[in-house]
C-alpha cells in the first residue's frame, strides 16, 4: 500500500489544484459527505482512501456553497483509513 500512497502524494503534489487532482481517473479523487464534509479522499485500494482537507482559510467557496477546487492549491493529510 506504500507504493499507492506515494503515488497519490506524487499526483497531489504535481496538480496545479484540486480541480486538476479530481480530473485523474484512478485517482477518484471525491468530496466526502455528511459530517465529513469538505474532507476529500483518493483511492489508495479498493477500500483504503488517503484522506486530506484544503488547507486554507478562508476556505475557498463559491456562491452556492460548494467547494472552490480551481482555488484549493494547498491541502494538509488527514490520514489513511477504510471508512467503507
Amino acid at each position: 500500500m506504500a507504493k499507492k500512497v506515494n503515488q497519490r502524494m506524487k499526483e497531489i503534489e504535481a496538480s496545479e489544484n484540486l480541480a486538476v487532482l479530481m480530473k485523474i481517473p484512478t485517482a477518484n479523487c471525491h468530496e466526502l459527505t455528511g459530517d465529513r464534509r469538505r474532507e476529500f479522499a483518493v483511492n489508495i485500494s479498493v477500500n483504503f482512501r488517503l484522506i486530506f482537507v484544503p488547507d486554507h482559510f478562508p476556505f475557498p467557496v463559491k456562491e452556492d456553497k460548494s467547494v472552490d477546487a480551481i482555488r484549493v492549491i494547498a491541502v494538509r493529510m488527514i490520514g489513511t483509513e477504510d471508512y467503507h
